[in-house]
């Protein structure tokens, strides 16, 4: 799929590297940056790393080819049901967020057209150094050496998981395949735990 417009739902630390990351790159797309915290839209970190910002979400994913969605759980029901009918029939949605299985369920319910993979990066132990989430601590290489895990739901097109696995190597990030509702079980058992630990420990799972 050639893609041409990158939008990025969530411009914190996660999605405003994800731009760096991208722009660093060889390839050349449209990015557009969409924040539910409109102050976040006028943040010079976020002016910089995407060619325009957009308030209106709707307005943001219609032109995409691809649409990262990096912002919070709680948000994704009502990202998806306002975007379900409104993006291009060969959009790729990769969603980010914390839990899988809820995701995918959510994309059947309200994603009419377009593909809807699950993804998330599981940093290399360095990332943890400072503990940082916020948009200042955004940062070009944050994905390198990580894991970034792809999970597909059965019915996803066999050409959209292949656009996932290499977005995730453009991040600078080993793609990874591993089941939704494994990768939730995995999740909750270590998200009590330190960054680093919680980390290690899924990599040895995994590995």
């Amino acid at each position: 799929m050639k893609t041409n417009t990158i939008t990025i739902v969530g411009m914190r630390r996660t999605g405003t590297s994800i731009a760096l990351a991208l722009k660093k790159g060889s390839l050349e797309f449209s990015l557009i940056g969409h924040d539910s915290d409109s102050d976040l839209l006028q943040e010079k970190a976020v002016t910089q790393a995407f060619d325009r910002v957009e308030a209106d979400l709707i307005k943001a994913c219609a032109p995409a080819d691809i649409i990262i969605l990096a912002m919070p759980s709680l948000e994704l029901q009502a990202t998806l049901s306002l975007i379900g009918d409104r993006i291009q029939d060969h959009t790729l949605v990769i969603d980010l967020t914390a839990l899988k299985a809820p995701g995918i369920r959510l994309a059947k319910e309200h994603l009419t057209i377009g593909h809807y993979i699950g993804a998330r990066a599981i940093f290399a132990a360095s990332t943890f150094t400072d503990l940082k989430t916020d948009l200042d601590s955004a940062r070009a290489d944050l994905f390198e050496n990580s894991v970034f895990c792809v999970m597909p739901s059965a019915r996803t097109d066999p050409k959209a998981v292949e656009t996932a696995v290499k977005f995730g190597q453009l991040l600078g990030a080993k793609p990874y395949f591993v089941d939704p509702l494994e990768y939730d079980q995995l999740s909750l058992g270590s998200e009590t735990m330190p960054g680093i630990a919680a980390a290690a420990l899924f990599r040895s799972i995994t590995s």
